[in-house]
């Protein structure tokens, strides 16, 4: 789970679902990763929601990671998750993850779209 704060007074929070594709890419210590999240926003002026899909890379071998990940960007507006879209139809994201090796917990803090500057909270399992 992730919260974001955008900018008129925006607030968000969104949930996804990650999952790691293949370890060790090109013989050196990067991984793939695809994942899917659901957001919800609100301001003053009304609500709303997206869906994104996102393909990355994680690097690195100790606890501290980049990650780097880009996608597609959805509006739902007609079913009940609000008329004010996001106006971004692509989604991407550029972090630094806390996770060490074996360990469940993860930490991450980064900026992207829609997101704007996030962190975010996790469980590995």
């Amino acid at each position: 789970m992730a919260f974001a704060r955008r900018s008129r007074g925006v607030e968000e929070a969104c949930i996804n679902y990650e999952r790691v594709l293949k370890q060790y890419l090109w013989d050196k210590n990067i991984s793939s990763f695809a994942k899917i999240g659901i957001g919800f926003f609100g301001n003053f002026g009304g609500t709303g929601g997206y869906t994104s899909a996102q393909l990355g890379i994680l690097t690195g071998e100790n606890k501290h990671h980049l990650e780097i990940s880009g996608g597609v960007c959805l509006n739902v507006p007609k079913f009940g998750w609000g008329d004010d879209p996001i106006g971004f139809p692509i989604a991407a994201n550029v972090g630094w993850r806390i996770q060490k090796p074996g360990n469940h917990f993860i930490f991450r803090l980064g900026a992207g779209l829609p997101e704007s500057i996030y962190f975010g909270l996790g469980f590995s399992f």
